[in-house]
């Protein structure tokens, strides 16, 4: 699952 998101994106990020 990812860690972060952007809202104004709405993207679903894996950051390390």
């Amino acid at each position: 699952q990812p860690r972060f998101v952007d809202p104004l994106n709405l993207t679903a990020m894996a950051c390390p």
